[in-house]
């Protein structure tokens, strides 16, 4: 367990360095968490690239962890080390003292560090001598995982082959177990590997959702509720569960332990909890989806931010910040490719023409590594296109009704949204600038074609939930896998994009 751990806070230095080239205003907590995604890519990348060459060994993982371990030279330059130590400095003042303005933070991460322990301990045990998960929905996922694991440790799988189809490259993103195995061939234990990598990249996810709908609805206490409304996402089961609890005899916490069924998930309930039902199996989102986060707040940031009216800014210049998001972005067709898919849909939708030298430099990054990845992982696969993309509607609600399907699916989430639009709406109109009447003989100050400087706050939330929402109709309209289900790698960017707007 040690040793899993010191490896994963090597991988994170290296990741926390790199985000002092992305922004000068994040708070050391987010840099940690986004050190720790983007250190794990960046190491899992490059460890496929040397292990495809030189294979899978001590050495090869010795190589990748210096590289990995590299950007920390960033901090010889005096600029970046002095606004490191002033991080390091304000995250002390933060946790010193003992009012309960400083206990709340901390009882609040605690909460979900301990939730995450206990939740993912359960994900693989061993029992006299057998393989055992404490999830049903993990005994078709946990097998595969371990699988991909030991094809790399054991099997020298590199270049990577499907270990179920044979001769056929490996399209599914296999990036989170890849750097699983490094962990294992250095000496760590697969279950602590395991455990230890998927709290982290939990906890960092959770962090790092904070920090995003922070920044869209400027309230701490919304980007607190925000984890709550993912991780414990679901729908009306609860009412089938006092239902069944009140048909029956035994007190509540010996029904609670002994549950009959399943209330998230199952033939009537298809969303299912995002912890059980996808991050606990789905290893890939549990990576892919807090990168994809960093990159969204980013695109949120140039999508408010002052338009450029000096002429002399408008020639091409190469934003470095916003090309080093594109080559994060990049990494993601071999860590989750559905995520990769949302960040296309969102960069259409929030491009403007006035940025269009930092948009082409976040495309620039993005293609620079996404298309190596995606011409490899898709020349030689056993995957099929036609099998992946067709109409189907009502995502996975069978013969219910589409209407009352989501509805008992997600409960009150949906009208909460409408809710968060209407009351947007009215925030927008309280904005707007009112209109004064000018004096005779007087002219207006204001240009009547001037731009507006900078987009108003609420009016920027709202067409920013725009692609989002369009991911939802577009998965009630089509399957983008065989299994229309999978659909769900994709809604859970609907209903996290959706989350400023009901806490807003």
């Amino acid at each position: 367990m040690l040793l899993s751990f010191l490896l994963v806070a090597a991988i994170t230095s290296g990741g926390l360095a790199l985000t002092y080239l992305i922004s000068d205003e994040d708070p050391l907590m987010f840099r940690i968490a986004s050190g720790c995604v983007i250190g794990s890519a960046m190491f899992g990348t490059l460890g496929f690239v040397v292990a495809s060459i030189f294979g899978l060994t001590p050495m090869s993982a010795a190589v990748v962890f210096v590289v990995a371990l590299s950007p920390l030279l960033l901090f010889r330059d005096l600029k970046r080390k002095k606004a490191f130590a002033a991080d390091r400095n304000r995250a002390k003042n933060l946790v010193q003292g003992e009012s309960f303005s400083r206990l709340w933070p901390f009882a609040y991460y605690a909460f979900f560090f301990l939730l995450f322990l206990f939740f993912f301990e359960r994900a693989m045990f061993v029992r006299d001598g057998a393989i055992v998960t404490g999830g049903s929905n993990n005994l078709g996922d946990l097998p595969f995982h371990l699988g991909a694991i030991y094809s790399f440790t054991e099997g020298g799988n590199f270049p990577p082959i499907n270990p179920n189809f044979d001769g056929a490259k490996f399209s599914y993103p296999f990036i989170a177990d890849l750097i699983t195995a490094y962990f294992v061939k250095l000496g760590a234990d697969l279950r602590d590997a395991m455990l230890v990598q998927n709290i982290a990249w939990a906890f960092s996810l959770l962090v790092i959702l904070e920090r995003f709908v922070f920044k869209l609805a400027k309230d701490k206490l919304a980007a607190r509720l925000a984890p709550f409304l993912l991780f414990f996402s679901g729908g009306l089961g609860f009412i089938w569960f006092f239902s069944d609890w009140a048909a029956q005899s035994q007190g509540f916490f010996e029904f609670l332990f002994a549950l009959p069924r399943d209330y998230t998930i199952g033939p009537d309930m298809r969303w299912g909890n995002s912890l059980i039902t996808l991050f606990l199996t789905q290893r890939s989102l549990l990576l892919g989806m807090p990168i994809t986060l960093i990159v969204l707040g980013q695109l949120w940031r140039t999508f408010t931010q002052q338009k450029e009216e000096n002429e002399t800014r408008r020639k091409f210049r190469l934003s470095w910040t916003k090309f080093l998001i594109g080559l994060i972005a990049g990494m993601l067709p071999l860590i989750h490719l559905h995520s990769l898919f949302v960040l296309f849909v969102v960069t259409v939708f929030v491009f403007r023409r006035d940025q269009w030298a930092t948009w082409f430099s976040f495309g620039i990054g993005v293609c620079l590594v996404a298309v190596p990845e995606l011409i490899w992982s898709m020349s030689g696969s056993a995957t099929r296109p036609s099998e992946f993309i067709g109409r189907h509607f009502g995502w996975d609600s069978g013969e219910t009704n589409v209407i009352w399907f989501w509805i008992k699916n997600t409960g009150i989430f949906i009208p909460l949204i409408a809710a968060g639009i209407y009351l947007t709406h009215v925030a927008r109109s309280d904005n707007e600038p009112k209109a004064e009447p000018v004096k005779k003989g007087k002219k207006s100050s204001k240009k009547r074609d001037e731009p507006s400087a900078l987009i108003p706050h609420p009016s920027s939330l709202i067409l920013f939930y725009v692609p989002f929402a369009l991911l939802f109709v577009v998965s009630n309209l089509f399957k983008f896998a065989p299994w229309e289900w999978d659909n769900i790698k994709i809604l859970i960017y609907w209903w996290v994009g959706s989350i400023p707007l009901v806490v807003y």
